[in-house]
């Protein structure tokens, strides 16, 4: 996977995507990600630690973070942008040690990983996080709602020619089988599930303002149970 991210991405992609259509006002996936973030930056309080788990090359923290905020990557190059573009503290995923970090966060959130892990991949994360987090602190993880209109959107955007991430996919999660993941992990317990980026995100196309608007009429009016996005929100027992 680590060669996926350094040789098909180039450093800062999606930072820069995203500064681009915060400037044209328009465009489907760069809103993605933004209206991704706007919904986390709620929860990164000002003087509360954090840590952003696969951070990328930092957008979270460097935009919409007012949280003291550490960023984690398994990617050299992405690392590398993130130091350079934003003042925070970024680790690459080989130079992180977790076990510094014992009890130490408030919150952590993890944006677009678990899709590309399997099940002891998680497993393993879930028990470092856990180390990390502090009692009662909260994890918020992301990740694609994988029901027939997003499995048809992926299939589409591969053949106007995005990014293919089909074929690096190892868990495919709704949110049953994400509330019953989490059920077999003794240490954590599930707050709830949101579903996010519905029918409204498809407006950005015209408008990033038009796209945000039916968005928040559509989530309001459907009480999240409707989204192409899983988040969930997980607070450590113990």
């Amino acid at each position: 996977m680590n060669e996926f991210w350094e040789q098909e991405l180039e450093p800062g992609y999606y930072d820069k995507f995203l500064k681009k259509s915060l400037v044209q006002k328009r465009g489907f996936q760069p809103n993605w990600h933004r209206f991704t973030m706007e919904y986390l930056s709620d929860y990164l309080t000002k003087d509360s630690e954090h840590l952003d788990f696969a951070c990328g090359p930092g957008t979270l923290i460097g935009l919409y973070s007012r949280a003291r905020s550490t960023g984690v990557d398994i990617s050299k190059s992405q690392i590398k942008y993130a130091r350079e573009n934003y003042r925070a503290t970024f680790f690459e995923l080989s130079e992180f040690n977790y076990k510094e970090y014992k009890n130490h966060f408030d919150t952590v959130t993890i944006i677009g990983l678990f899709e590309f892990l399997d099940y002891e991949e998680i497993m393993e994360l879930m028990d470092q996080i856990s180390y990390m987090l502090k009692q009662n602190g909260q994890m918020i993880v992301t990740t694609p709602n994988f029901s027939f209109v997003f499995r048809l959107l992926m299939k589409s955007s591969v053949i106007l020619g995005k990014k293919n991430y089909l074929s690096i996919y190892k868990s495919q999660f709704k949110s049953n089988n994400l509330n019953s993941f989490f059920d077999e992990i003794d240490d954590f317990r599930v707050k709830r599930i949101d579903k996010i980026l519905n029918m409204g995100l498809f407006f950005t196309i015209f408008s990033s303002n038009l796209g945000m608007k039916v968005e928040k009429f559509i989530y309001n009016l459907t009480n999240k149970r409707f989204g192409l996005l899983l988040a969930m929100h997980i607070i450590k027992k113990y």
